[in-house]
């Protein structure tokens, strides 16, 4: 009888321990990927601040052609003054539409991660009832 109730107690509490390890794994896990939403919150709000910035500097260099006086600036020289700049809102849109597929990226991954975090602190409290039930078996 002692060593049943020996066995089952060591059974329980392995068992216990083992749930105990897998549900603080689990909330390091969560953990890290706060810290990791964290920051990429972080970025994404940064890019989308230089995003402003670069579509309001877009604006302004789009600006600078039609601001000219006609009378001042004209002939060949304000064609090629006009293709410059086309050619730089062009350049300027490229790195634009790269940045907002960065920013894209970073949305998907914090999705990601929230989803992520999500099924973790549901295994991680399942794992601690399991902890808790084995140890509450112990005699």
């Amino acid at each position: 009888m002692a060593n049943d109730k020996k066995a089952r107690n060591d059974y329980n509490r392995a068992q216990g321990q083992k749930y105990q390890s897998i549900a603080e794994a689990h909330d390091a896990k969560r953990a890290a990927n706060d810290e990791k939403i964290r920051r990429l919150k972080a970025a994404k709000k940064k890019l989308e601040a230089a995003l402003q910035d670069y579509n309001t500097f877009k604006d302004d260099v789009e600006k600078i052609e039609s601001e000219i006086s006609e009378s001042d600036f004209k002939g060949d020289i304000r064609d090629n003054f006009k293709k410059e700049v086309d050619e730089v809102v062009l350049d300027i849109n490229s790195d634009i539409n790269k940045h907002q597929g960065n920013l894209s990226s970073l949305s998907g991954k914090i999705a990601s991660l929230e989803a992520e975090n999500g099924n973790l602190i549901e295994w991680a409290k399942n794992a601690w009832d399991m902890a808790a039930s084995f140890f509450q078996s112990l005699v």
